[in-house]
């Protein structure tokens, strides 16, 4: 049986779909081989390998691009930023009398807290990983000893000065009750004051500055 018309070539058909890719259009009856031509006749074209050089190394830069778009962390929305950031907000405010509460972001991902909660009136301290929207994982509780309450007592009766200045998931916080009002400290984790080193020291939560 013959055909109306000459079956492409693979080559031709890949010049076709690279053309395509690349935003340029075909003839409505057939398509464009590595020479450039309309393709109708067997032998008719020929690769113009500079020509198809050139393309291709177009094509790859848009890929590498759009491969490297992709890569890049995509901006949260601002309402879901709000959300996240007032539901750690409230864990801070919410602080009980006799508790010291700690939160910094895992790897400075403002939805992932790690919180540290010490009532140094029941003398217990505990940690979790808290996801927002998501879990509570790896929670923990250990007890706390008369000497390690007393140090907690003076370290947060002499806190620094907050940095208020620093982004929100990039911070430590410690937030403290003082009669009917919640204190709430702030600081940049990397240069976190040594005093913060030191309640983790003792309530044995997991704290990272980021320093290498």
């Amino acid at each position: 049986m013959w055909l109306d018309y000459e079956p492409l070539r693979a080559c031709d058909e890949a010049a076709i779909a690279i053309k395509k890719l690349l935003g340029e259009k075909d003839p409505a009856n057939g398509g464009y081989g590595f020479s450039g031509g309309f393709v109708a006749k067997p032998g008719a074209t020929y690769p113009k390998w500079t020509e198809w050089d050139k393309k291709i190394a177009e094509l790859q830069k848009r890929l590498d691009a759009l491969q490297k778009a992709e890569a890049m962390p995509q901006p949260r929305p601002s309402a879901v930023v709000d959300r996240t950031r007032q539901y750690y907000e409230g864990y801070l405010t919410d602080c009980n009398t006799n508790e010291i509460r700690c939160l910094w972001f895992h790897q400075d991902s403002p939805n992932v807290g790690m919180e540290m909660t010490l009532n140094i009136n029941e003398y217990t301290v505990e940690t979790v990983r808290d996801v927002y929207d998501w879990a509570q994982q790896g929670r923990h509780t250990q007890k706390l000893s008369d000497a390690q309450v007393g140090s907690l007592k003076e370290i947060i009766g002499n806190l620094p000065a907050s940095d208020k200045n620093t982004e929100f998931n990039r911070s430590v916080f410690v937030s403290i009750r003082n009669g009917g009002k919640v204190n709430v400290f702030q600081y940049n984790r990397r240069h976190a004051p040594s005093a913060i080193q030191r309640i983790y020291d003792i309530g044995g939560g997991y704290f990272y500055s980021g320093k290498d």
